[in-house]
């Protein structure tokens, strides 16, 4: 199988490390977009990172994020979400708007349930099933129709200005974060091994003298 390369997926995310600070509460929904910043997003400080772990729960970031901002109202919050699941919440946009919580919600929009997908693709020979979201909504529009400003980014490395402005606005703020949706998370397959993980991404390293894995299972078939 070739390697998979995560394309843009890592521009977005190191930008939009970039735009916030060490006091930033950042929460995730589930899935890919739970998954990208599990491996990209370095949290500096304790309860900066909320996610829905063990079996997950889709829908999670964007209330989680009303939460975070209600409890703790002098720091920033952002929610990083896939469609899917903001779709199941996306009624909350009232919520913000009506109480004047001033969360950051980026979608990570491909039109696909993307964490599903990858698998029918990766292992059932691209037999898609009720993965694919179709073209609607709007997310633009949608918040808009709430009252709540939001902004299309389609570009990664436009990614940085625009939660940079979301966050100063002081304004409930949707980004609508368009995505390659064939970008594959690297992953091990069921059953196997972490040696034996497929596909593949590069990233700089914050720490250059860091120790790299070795796969000691290519060692050994040199030898």
């Amino acid at each position: 199988m070739k390697p998979l390369i995560i394309k843009n997926g890592l521009i977005t995310f190191v930008n939009l490390k970039k735009a916030v600070d060490n006091e930033t509460i950042l929460t995730t929904d589930v899935g890919q977009n739970q998954m990208w910043m599990a491996h990209f997003y370095r949290t500096q400080k304790p309860r900066k990172f909320i996610s829905s772990g063990g079996l997950g729960t889709m829908g999670f970031g964007f209330p989680s994020a009303i939460g975070a901002k209600v409890a703790l109202p002098e720091n920033d919050v952002v929610s990083v979400c896939g469609d899917g699941g903001f779709l199941m919440v996306c009624q909350d946009l009232a919520t913000v708007k009506e109480y004047d919580i001033p969360v950051v919600v980026c979608v990570l929009d491909n039109r696909y349930l993307g964490m599903v997908a990858q698998w029918q693709k990766l292992f059932y020979d691209e037999r898609m099933s009720h993965t694919h979201l179709g073209e609607v909504p709007d997310f633009v529009k949608l918040a808009e129709a709430f009252g709540v400003r939001a902004e299309r980014v389609e570009k990664p490395g436009e990614t940085q200005e625009a939660l940079k402005n979301a966050i100063k606005s002081g304004e409930p703020t949707l980004l609508d974060i368009i995505i390659d949706p064939d970008e594959i998370l690297p992953m091990v397959p069921p059953g196997c091994g972490l040696t034996e993980i497929i596909g593949e991404y590069k990233v700089e390293r914050e720490r250059p003298g860091e120790v790299t894995y070795k796969n000691p299972a290519k060692k050994a078939e040199g030898d």
